[in-house]
């Protein structure tokens, strides 16, 4: 349906390498059909992958909208924590 109807198509707990085969699979797909590969927004679910800057480079590098990352807490303070530390892991600046 994604080729046909979507505007969007979601992997989850790929690694950069697997999500651009797949992404090469869907681009084929969306030629044959006719549609533009724009048309189909990329987002990859990271699962229990540990991304790292380099990794979430080469998401960005393969064409990927949004990378979607867990973040689980017990409290505020954890919540915190974990989101700079997940904010540091993609190269993001933390204030």
């Amino acid at each position: 349906r994604v080729v046909t109807q979507g505007d969007g198509w979601y992997v989850f707990g790929l690694s950069p390498d697997a999500a651009q085969q797949a992404f090469a699979r869907m681009d084929a797909k969306l030629n044959a059909a006719g549609r533009k590969l724009e048309a189909v927004r990329r987002y990859v679910g990271a699962g229990r992958l540990r991304i790292t800057p380099d990794m979430a480079a080469a998401y960005r590098d393969i064409g990927v909208d949004q990378l979607i990352l867990p973040l689980f807490a017990t409290n505020m303070e954890d919540l915190q924590r974990r989101a700079e530390r997940l904010l540091a892991a993609c190269g993001a600046q933390t204030a």
